[in-house]
């Protein structure tokens, strides 16, 4: 067998052996909690998780304004906003620190995982007035 083939192989038993114990070992269990709407999940812990699947929402930046300027999501859902005008914008927690995309030019992007329940306010800070909102169920 040539140098070649082997470390190939190696390297393919490798990815293989780290895929198979990667998807097999884990400490966490969920458990199905029949509810009404049957979506709701409890942990080990007995905290209930109210969605499976995290969901990822949009907000457009465009003309000067975030599109939609409130979302209403679940602990674990991201938000992704995306710059479609000529401008730079950031989105900026108003609670210093929590999250700030620094600047986005014209077809850049950041995402924030929200884990928490609340609302959550944030702005441009290149432009004061454009404001928006994520509240967390």
């Amino acid at each position: 067998m040539s140098n070649k083939k082997f470390i190939f192989s190696l390297a393919l038993a490798v990815l293989a052996f780290a895929l198979f114990f990667g998807c097999t070992q884990g400490g966490y269990t969920a458990q199905t909690n029949n509810q009404a709407n049957g979506n709701n999940t409890t942990n080990q812990d007995n905290n209930v998780v109210t969605s499976s699947n995290p969901q990822n929402y949009a907000v457009n930046i465009s003309n000067f304004a975030f599109n939609p300027a409130e979302v209403t999501i679940n602990k674990g859902d991201t938000v992704s906003w995306l710059n479609s005008d000529s401008s730079q914008h950031t989105v900026t927690s108003d609670t210093a620190g929590l999250f700030d995309s620094g600047f986005l030019a014209k077809g850049a992007s950041f995402q924030h995982t929200f884990n928490e329940a609340g609302t959550y306010t944030y702005h441009c800070s290149v432009h004061p007035s454009m404001s928006g909102k994520i509240i967390v169920q």
